[in-house]
């Protein structure tokens, strides 16, 4: 059964987000176009204008991604991790489950921070429920999961390195990225009050 506030299996793994190797080449393939959400495809809902305040230029991929995912729940005092703001000063550079478990107490952030053989059903929970997944994605990088084609079975990411563009990865090629990285998801606690649902016209 999930815990109310931190489920917390933290490995010790390094900071993550140094930003020194390049993204796998043909792996994944950029979307032209937002993907619109329906029954078959559950997805954050956050206009390009906002996360073009997200970039990445100094690996501090894993506060981004979960602000990012903060948006999608609603949660300011995640939405603005990574910037000075009346919920504290910004959190900047790589950061560790055991980092990230000390600043969502210190700022009472309730999240799941999660690593291990439970990541990846913990993201499709967070794709299913409606809220915001930051998840260990290439090497040493955090990217957002931006939802999931359920028709056509394949996982759609945010990378903060390209905040302009989504680009979806097959099962396979998922995981692949996931293991790159290392297993390990950060989900907001709140859902969002934007889970799709079908609306006849």
């Amino acid at each position: 059964m999930l815990q109310r506030l931190m489920l917390t299996l933290c490995l010790l793994m390094p900071p993550t987000c140094i930003p020194a190797h390049e993204p796998l080449i043909g792996v994944g393939t950029t979307l032209k176009a937002d993907p619109i959400p329906s029954a078959k495809v559950h997805c954050l809902q956050v206009p390009l204008a906002t996360r073009r305040h997200y970039p990445n230029p100094d690996g501090s991929c894993v506060f981004l991604s979960m602000g990012v995912s903060g948006i999608q729940s609603n949660d300011p005092k995640c939405q603005y991790l990574p910037f000075d703001s009346a919920y504290g000063t910004a959190e900047r550079g790589g950061a560790n489950p055991e980092r990230v478990a000390h600043v969502c107490a210190k700022r009472a952030i309730h999240a799941y921070n999660v690593t291990g053989k439970y990541s990846i059903p913990m993201a499709r929970y967070a794709v299913a429920t409606g809220r915001g997944c930051a998840i260990g994605f290439d090497h040493e990088h955090f990217q957002a999961v931006w939802g999931y084609d359920y028709a056509r079975q394949v996982w759609l990411i945010w990378d903060n390195r390209y905040p302009d563009y989504i680009t979806e990865y097959s099962e396979s090629e998922f995981e692949a990225m996931h293991d790159r990285s290392g297993r390990w998801v950060v989900v907001n606690e709140r859902p969002g009050d934007r889970i799709p649902r079908p609306v006849e016209w």
